[in-house]
Formats: structure tokens, C-alpha cells, sequence
């Protein structure tokens, strides 16, 4: 019944304004409108559920999420709730999907990595996602720390120790 009232509004509102004299009209179309209204309904309920704990709602509600069409903290959302659920395929996927968009965020370079290391065991991937992070954006200290910790469990000490030293 709320989106039902929601979208009236809205349709009503898209329909006040196509109708105004103004000699700049709305290019917006009815259906980019509702597309626009669904997507934010199924993100507000996918965060609705994260939060109560229900797990498979959340999918449900954010499974068609798109990097492109959110933010980090959406998206960092629906990565959790993959992970909750065993979906690894997917997840694999959609953390190469919002490195696209999204690789240039410390946070995301770090949870990506700590994916790949704790979920997958591939250190060497999440090796390759701070590498590449601070070939881009230059040394931080928590990625150096992450990356260092990562040589030094896959075996490279003398890795992790130069690292640490160049960094200082």
C-alpha cells in the first residue's frame, strides 16, 4: 500500500509537471520514474532486513544491485549478505564488479582483499588488490599494514619487512 501511494505521488508529481507552461519540460519518462522508485524501494528493504538479521530477504531485495547504481556503503552491504550466505560465485563477482567503481576507496581495496584472504584463502589475489590500490593512490598506512600482513602470511617476511621500512 506505501508504494502504491508513493508512486501515485510521484506519477502525479511527473504528470503536474509535464503539463506546466514552462518551456522547459521534463525529459524524464514515466518509466525511468518508476524504475528509479523500485530500485530505491528494494535498497531501503535490502538495509531493512540486513539490519533485522534476515539474510535471504536481504538478497532478495538487493540480488540486482549494480555498482554503478549506489554507493560504497550500499554495496559494502550487499557484499556482507553474500557472504552470509555462502554465495561465493556471485560474491567473486560483484567484488570484481564494484572494484570497478569503487577501487579507488581504501575501504574497499581492504575489504576486498580481506575477502579474497579469509573467504577464498587466495592470498595472492588480495596481494594484487593492494598492489594495484597503491600503485593508483600512493601509500597509506593501513593498506601498507594489510599488504605487509598479507607477505608475511603467505611466507614472504623479507617482503613485509621491506615494505614496512620503505614506508617509514
Amino acid at each position: 500500500m506505501k508504494k502504491f501511494i508513493i508512486l501515485s505521488l510521484l506519477v502525479a508529481s511527473f504528470a503536474a509537471c509535464s503539463n506546466s507552461s514552462s518551456t522547459t519540460k521534463p525529459t524524464v519518462s514515466t518509466t525511468t520514474v518508476v524504475n528509479t522508485l523500485n530500485s530505491t524501494t528494494n535498497i531501503l528493504q535490502g538495509i531493512a532486513a540486513y539490519k533485522n538479521g534476515d539474510m535471504t530477504g536481504a538478497y532478495n531485495a538487493l540480488k540486482n544491485l549494480s555498482p554503478a547504481s549506489t554507493n560504497l556503503e550500499t554495496y559494502s552491504t550487499y557484499l556482507n549478505v553474500l557472504q552470509n550466505l555462502n554465495k561465493n560465485q556471485e560474491l567473486l563477482t560483484a567484488l570484481k564488479s564494484g572494484n570497478e567503481y569503487f577501487g579507488n576507496s581504501k575501504e574497499y581495496a581492504l575489504n576486498y582483499a580481506n575477502i579474497l584472504a579469509s573467504k577464498f584463502n587466495d592470498k595472492t589475489a588480495a596481494i594484487n588488490v593492494l598492489e594495484n590500490y597503491m600503485k593508483t593512490n600512493g601509500n597509506n598506512s593501513e593498506v601498507v599494514k594489510s599488504l605487509a600482513d598479507l607477505y608475511t602470511s603467505a611466507g614472504n617476511v623479507a617482503k613485509a619487512a621491506s615494505l614496512l621500512k620503505s614506508s617509514n
